[in-house]
């Protein structure tokens, strides 16, 4: 079986498939018969499958006949599964075991990248003895660490939802394979010499290294193969877009006074005895814990991942304010500030019923995006 054989089995056979496009049936024959379909068909394939509820994915265009599994094979099966679209390219995700996987094939043509006949050859011979088709390029050898080749020579073979043998690395792996393309285009342009394709591969490392580092790759594939039911689909991507600049912005004061005479008093300190001076180093971390770990899934890290520390003294080069959207972000975060200043009244200013009523009504995220729940069952006496 080839890739075209088994898309036209899905729709039912050829005469069906070919009802369906309004084609004749020699031209779906022929598709069965080469094992590929047109580029121009996918899109249209790939949405007459999503309408009628057939499984369908884009890395199945791809297959190619070694990659369709024997009866008894023993490989594990993926339980969710998803297109992720980053920076203009979509890359397959998959969730076995619980790891979460990037598919090697997606990510070939993520990067425009194929191996060539002699790749093929060494492939067939020892599949773990050579890198990926896309890191294979004898001149990027020198910029790829032992850790990464190991983890890369760590990538699991599995069966897809679509029935089909699939090979995917761990989808953290994702920006230190980014950064090698990246780092070996410093370099050689530091050199001044042009290595083929070189460029453009770097510009498409460059645009999904930006894509995925604002929200975080796990979260990512997690939202894409819908592996966390409770988060709608594009929910956290669509909200950290529009919370988070794109660019720094000016220092300006968003942090009301309320707020910080509600937690000094909490905290047993008199606010109007520092106003005028620079505040203590405490009051960072309690704003990380009542606000950035609460407002939304991911934002504290992504806000350490656009401001990070630059010295051991715990310094950076500007607010995390800086980095939040001049309107929505901080529409959002003030409408977050109000809340908890309530709270903090409610709570008579006693940091621990304080706390206790923030854990009920905004409980925090914690580093993958998931959430506890605080609960309070009733007594049995």
């Amino acid at each position: 079986m080839n890739a075209a054989q088994n898309i036209i089995e899905k729709f039912g056979g050829q005469t069906e498939l070919a009802q369906l496009i309004g084609k004749g049936q020699s031209t779906i024959a022929h598709w069965a018969k080469t094992g590929l379909i047109p580029a121009k068909w996918r899109t249209h394939l790939l949405s007459l499958a999503e309408q009628k509820g057939i499984d369908l994915t884009s890395e199945d265009f791809d297959l190619l006949p070694d990659d369709f599994p024997n009866v008894n094979s023993n490989l594990p099966k993926a339980t969710h599964y998803g297109d992720l679209p980053l920076n203009g390219i979509t890359l397959s995700a998959a969730v076995v075991d619980g790891k979460r996987l990037l598919s090697e094939r997606s990510l070939a043509n993520a990067f425009g990248i194929k191996g060539g006949g002699a790749y093929w050859s060494r492939k067939k011979i020892d599949s773990t003895a050579i890198l990926p088709e896309y890191l294979s390029a004898k001149y990027l050898k020198p910029f790829i660490n032992s850790e990464l080749e190991q983890r890369l020579n760590n990538a699991v073979e599995y069966i897809s939802l679509s029935g089909v043998k699939s090979r995917g690395i761990e989808a953290t792996v994702l920006s230190d394979i980014c950064d090698v393309y990246i780092t070996a285009k410093k370099f050689f342009d530091s050199k001044g010499m042009e290595v083929e394709n070189l460029s453009s591969v770097a510009d498409n490392a460059y645009g999904l290294l930006k894509s995925f580092a604002k929200v975080g790759i796990i979260a990512l594939v997690d939202e894409a193969t819908g592996y966390e039911k409770e988060r709608e689909k594009n929910e956290l991507q669509a909200f950290l877009k529009k919370f988070f600049a794109e660019e720094k912005g000016k220092l300006i004061s968003l942090y009301p006074d309320d707020f910080f005479e509600a937690v000094f008093k909490m905290k047993g300190y008199s606010w109007k005895g520092i106003n005028n001076g620079r505040k203590p180093q405490w009051i960072g971390h309690v704003i990380n814990n009542v606000v950035y770990k609460r407002i939304a899934p991911m934002v504290l890290n992504v806000l350490r991942e656009k401001n990070p520390v630059i010295n051991k003294r715990g310094y950076r080069r500007s607010k995390h304010t800086q980095w939040i959207d001049a309107e929505y972000g901080h529409n959002k975060l003030k409408e977050h500030l109000t809340f908890v200043t309530l709270l903090a009244k409610a709570s008579g200013y006693n940091w621990d019923v304080f706390l206790s009523l923030l854990d009920k009504s905004l409980p925090k995220f914690n580093n993958d995006g998931s959430q506890t729940l605080e609960i309070d069952f009733p007594s049995n006496k």
